[in-house]
Protein backbone atom coordinates (compact mmCIF):
# COMPACT_ATOMS: atom_id res chain seq x y z
CA UNK A 1 0.00 0.00 0.00
CA UNK A 2 1.30 3.29 -0.75
CA UNK A 3 2.27 5.48 2.52
CA UNK A 4 0.84 9.12 3.28
CA UNK A 5 3.76 11.87 2.41
CA UNK A 6 3.19 14.68 4.32
CA UNK A 7 4.82 18.11 2.94
CA UNK A 8 4.82 21.18 4.01
CA UNK A 9 5.50 24.79 2.15
CA UNK A 10 9.03 25.28 1.66
CA UNK A 11 10.36 28.86 3.22
CA UNK A 12 13.41 29.88 1.13
CA UNK A 13 15.53 32.05 3.33
CA UNK A 14 15.85 35.92 3.25
CA UNK A 15 12.33 36.18 1.49
CA UNK A 16 10.98 36.66 5.09
CA UNK A 17 8.83 39.62 5.08
CA UNK A 18 9.99 41.18 1.89
CA UNK A 19 6.18 41.36 0.58
CA UNK A 20 6.12 44.17 3.65
CA UNK A 21 8.58 45.80 2.75
CA UNK A 22 7.37 45.69 -1.03
CA UNK A 23 3.95 47.42 -0.19
CA UNK A 24 5.90 50.04 2.02
CA UNK A 25 8.21 51.25 -0.89
CA UNK A 26 4.88 51.21 -2.73
CA UNK A 27 3.04 53.69 -0.54
CA UNK A 28 5.41 55.90 0.04
CA UNK A 29 6.33 56.27 -3.86
CA UNK A 30 2.41 56.84 -4.24
CA UNK A 31 2.41 59.41 -1.82
CA UNK A 32 5.42 61.31 -3.52
CA UNK A 33 3.84 61.08 -7.56
CA UNK A 34 0.64 62.55 -5.64
CA UNK A 35 2.48 65.58 -3.97
CA UNK A 36 4.47 66.16 -6.83
CA UNK A 37 0.81 66.16 -9.15
CA UNK A 38 -0.33 68.36 -6.29
CA UNK A 39 2.80 70.99 -6.59
CA UNK A 40 2.70 71.12 -10.37
CA UNK A 41 -1.23 71.58 -10.13
CA UNK A 42 -0.78 74.56 -7.94
CA UNK A 43 2.65 75.85 -9.63
CA UNK A 44 0.27 77.47 -12.28
CA UNK A 45 1.78 76.07 -15.51
CA UNK A 46 -0.13 72.81 -15.30
CA UNK A 47 -3.54 74.09 -16.09
CA UNK A 48 -2.08 75.74 -19.60
CA UNK A 49 0.04 72.14 -20.20
CA UNK A 50 -3.86 70.29 -19.93
CA UNK A 51 -5.88 72.53 -21.79
CA UNK A 52 -3.03 72.64 -24.96
CA UNK A 53 -2.91 68.66 -24.18
CA UNK A 54 -6.78 68.39 -24.88
CA UNK A 55 -6.65 70.84 -27.48
CA UNK A 56 -4.38 69.01 -29.56
CA UNK A 57 -6.26 65.76 -28.30
CA UNK A 58 -9.91 67.11 -29.98
CA UNK A 59 -7.73 68.24 -32.69
CA UNK A 60 -6.10 64.95 -33.95
CA UNK A 61 -9.76 63.12 -33.32
CA UNK A 62 -11.23 65.64 -35.34
CA UNK A 63 -8.58 64.88 -38.19
CA UNK A 64 -9.15 61.21 -37.74
CA UNK A 65 -12.45 61.20 -38.96
CA UNK A 66 -12.43 63.94 -41.56
CA UNK A 67 -13.44 62.34 -44.85
CA UNK A 68 -11.05 62.60 -47.80
CA UNK A 69 -12.07 65.85 -49.80
CA UNK A 70 -12.63 63.87 -53.15
CA UNK A 71 -15.39 62.09 -51.98
CA UNK A 72 -18.64 63.52 -53.01
CA UNK A 73 -20.00 63.75 -49.22
CA UNK A 74 -16.42 64.77 -47.74
CA UNK A 75 -15.61 68.08 -46.31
Amino acid sequence: MLETIQTRPVRIRGERGMATVEYAIGVVLVIAIIGAIILSIQGGWFDPLVQKLVQALMESVTDAFALPGWLPFGK
